[in-house]
């Protein structure tokens, strides 16, 4: 069995990496659910030029591993692989899976939560694998859940309605 995708959009400080830190946490403690992160980096490299593992990469390795004493292992993959590869290589892969988030992927076509920190961002960002509003708001909370009520998508506070989520995204 493959492990399920969620995909998590929004704008930059819309809550998107607090969301799912929250949600690997609850996944663990309460679904014993194994989960791996995609996050989907626009602004700056991973690995710089001149770095050992740069140029190990470019000179050929198919992959480039770092280890260190701290038991942190960071893998770099200089060949540019499209999402689905990467998910396909972390579902087949030698660590147990049971399911994969994914950041900043507007175009996946799997199960979406949209983070926003203002109202007025979700007509702009709606899409149709969109099934769950995740807010990064405060006092905006009422009018926006007023708001958008004619939309068949529901607004869940993390961790507070953590089973709905469960509910929606079906992880038993």
């Amino acid at each position: 069995m493959h492990a399920p995708i969620i995909n998590c959009i929004g704008y930059s400080g819309s809550g998107k990496t607090t969301l799912i830190t929250n949600l690997l946490k609850l996944l663990k403690e309460m679904k014993n659910i194994n989960a791996a992160v995609i996050k989907n980096i626009h602004e700056h490299q991973i690995d710089k030029k001149g770095k050992d593992t740069y140029l190990y990469a470019d000179a050929g390795a198919k992959y480039s591993i770092t280890k260190n004493i701290y038991g942190e292992c960071t893998i770099f993959i200089k060949n540019p692989l499209e999402i689905e590869a990467l998910v396909k290589w972390l579902q087949l892969g030698p660590f147990h899976i049971d399911m994969i988030f994914t950041e900043g992927f507007r175009y996946l076509k799997v199960p979406t939560i949209l983070c926003i920190k203002d109202h007025s961002e979700i007509n702009e960002q709606i899409n149709d694998f969109v099934k769950m509003i995740s807010l990064n708001l405060n006092a905006q909370k009422i009018e926006v859940k007023k708001e958008f009520k004619d939309y068949d998508i529901p607004i869940v506070e993390i961790p507070e309605e953590f089973e709905k989520f469960v509910h929606i995204f079906k992880l038993g």
